[in-house]
């Protein structure tokens, strides 16, 4: 499922309009529009989520970002807030391996990502 279908449906479960729903997550309206839509209109190309925007949408949602990452399955995203076509690819290729690994050995490598990143 797409992060714009999950807003989406979060949206309608909720009967939030998108002002709504940004302001519940703390972004522009003008985001989850986009976010919504998964097409950057100046270049066509699919809305790449950052997983910052992932962890705010996750907190507007009352759900945590791994189970937002779970409902989006194998959806792209990218660990940094910019987006090029060598972090995209690493990107999808972490995203491989970890849906290869079982569900421990998943919490494993999230609690250890999440530590790593409790030390900056």
């Amino acid at each position: 499922m797409t992060i714009g279908d999950i807003i989406k449906n979060y949206r309608a479960e909720q009967k939030l309009s998108q002002r709504e729903f940004a302001i519940k997550c703390g972004l522009s309206n003008g985001s989850i529009s986009l976010l919504e839509k998964g097409i950057n209109p100046k270049t066509n190309e699919p809305i790449i989520p950052s997983l910052p925007t992932l962890n705010t949408l996750a907190q507007g949602m009352g759900i945590t970002v791994d189970e937002l990452l779970i409902k989006m399955g194998d959806t792209e995203i990218s660990l940094s807030r910019t987006s090029d076509k060598k972090q995209n690819s690493r990107t999808a290729e972490y995203i491989k391996l970890f849906n290869r690994l079982n569900d421990e050995e998943q919490k494993l490598i999230l609690s250890q990502i999440k530590g790593i990143l409790s030390d900056k």
